[in-house]
């Protein structure tokens, strides 16, 4: 018997179609409805100088860039592995290298490790971070530019701003391999900065856009499946997110966000706050919520 994938459309909707419009519902509120035992709930106004709020505008931006650039998610999120089938988990373990190394590469050198993620559509932190990291380094910021593992787990982020010259809100912290992707500060942060394995030096623009991403060539669910195939990996009685399931080289995660608590909201000294760092694009949350519901289910099966 052959083997047959979902006859529906694809998982995910083209790129230039995702994410043109913001959720009604706010980032923080969505989250703590959607995991109300796992996410603290100390709602409380941070105030940061006018540069840090700027940075984490930046930050928030990049977050979904690199979402909307590997919408079929992390290979190690369960969540997003259940949503797309087995698909996530077999798109990272496609790509011939899943460790993305950056220093001392030049900037095309760079570009070219994070259009292989992107081709797949999907990436761990290793293959999140040096996107972010590649995307940030092609903006004029006024602070230096960090990719770093954290020091206490296996993970891997970026920092904008050197926590060793000044102090910890006035640092960013940039991990869009959570399943919400906050931007805070690292005062605000669960994760603590470490190794720092690449560095881009402020006031100096690589000459990136985001569009030169989105126009990389993508791998189709066809040609997922085949491969699968090809390589043994599935077969007649055993679908795809089952394989995922039974490999023991894989450790799978549930890990909403990196911010201590999604009370957390940002504000200058004058009480102003920026409503964009508090939403979320309508199509994430759809799709969420629809993976968020097979992972239910799948838990219950």
């Amino acid at each position: 018997m052959p083997i047959q994938f979902d006859q529906r459309p694809p998982l995910v909707a083209p790129l230039p179609q995702m994410f043109g419009q913001l959720s009604s519902m706010g980032l923080r509120d969505w989250t703590i409805k959607s995991f109300p035992e796992s996410v603290p709930q100390n709602f409380v106004f941070k105030t940061v100088t006018d540069a840090t709020l700027q940075l984490l505008v930046h930050a928030n931006q990049v977050n979904w860039d690199v979402k909307r650039l590997l919408p079929y998610g992390a290979g190690n999120q369960i969540v997003d592995n259940v949503g797309t089938q087995g698909h996530a988990w077999a798109r990272v373990c496609l790509q011939p290298s899943r460790l993305i190394h950056s220093a001392g590469l030049t900037h095309d050198q760079q570009i070219l490790r994070v259009k292989e993620p992107i081709r797949f559509q999907a990436g761990n932190c290793g293959q999140t971070s040096a996107i972010a990291f590649s995307l940030l380094a092609s903006m004029d910021l006024n602070a230096p530019v960090f990719r770093v593992k954290a020091s206490d787990v296996d993970h891997g982020f970026v920092v904008i701003g050197d926590e060793r010259e000044i102090s910890a809100d006035k640092v960013v912290v940039v991990d869009p391999w959570s399943l919400v992707p906050v931007a805070h500060t690292l005062e605000a942060s669960d994760l603590t900065s470490g190794e720092k394995m690449s560095e881009h030096p402020p006031k100096t623009a690589y000459p990136m856009q985001a569009k030169e991403l989105d126009e990389v060539e993508k791998i189709s669910e066809r040609f997922v499946l085949d491969d699968a195939v090809r390589r043994r990996w599935v077969s007649s009685e055993e679908t795809l997110l089952q394989r995922s399931m039974r490999c023991k080289l894989q450790r799978f995660y549930n890990h909403v966000g990196s911010i201590k608590s999604f009370g957390v909201s940002y504000c200058d000294a004058e009480g102003n706050t920026i409503p964009e760092l508090d939403k979320m694009p309508l199509d994430y949350q759809t799709i969420k919520d629809g993976w968020l519901k097979a992972h239910e289910n799948f838990c219950k099966s």
